[in-house]
């Protein structure tokens, strides 16, 4: 069965957003008890969204853990909340907007030389 849940964390160590402050972390966890999709909502105001076709860049990645039916993995997590599907699709709707604006303004990643203009 699906699951939902939010929590709160840091950024990843040995990875730029560890400077970013805290965030809130939305992650769902698919029948075989991986996560599927995850939104990470940063205090500095970044925003990183990873699923299972993108699982990691140069700031994160996706929780690599195996969440077993026992929830023994929740006292892994910190200040965990469930969420509801609705909530959660909700949340990563932001998160996938937001993310979209922020590589918008970042501009394009490789600066266009004058001979491709």
């Amino acid at each position: 069965m699906t699951h939902f849940f939010a929590c709160l964390g840091e950024g990843w160590p040995h990875h730029e957003s560890k400077d970013w402050g805290p965030c809130r972390r939305v992650i769902e966890v698919l029948d075989d008890q991986k996560a599927g999709r995850q939104s990470e909502f940063y205090k500095s105001g970044q925003v990183l969204i990873y699923d299972r076709g993108s699982p990691r860049d140069r700031f994160g990645m996706l929780v690599a853990c195996r969440f077993s039916r026992k929830l023994k993995w929740r006292k892994s997590f910190i200040r965990l909340e469930d969420l509801t599907a609705h909530e959660f699709q909700r949340e990563w709707n932001k998160a996938v907007g937001l993310a979209v604006l922020q590589a918008a303004e970042a501009g394009p990643r490789c600066p266009r030389t004058a001979d491709e203009q």
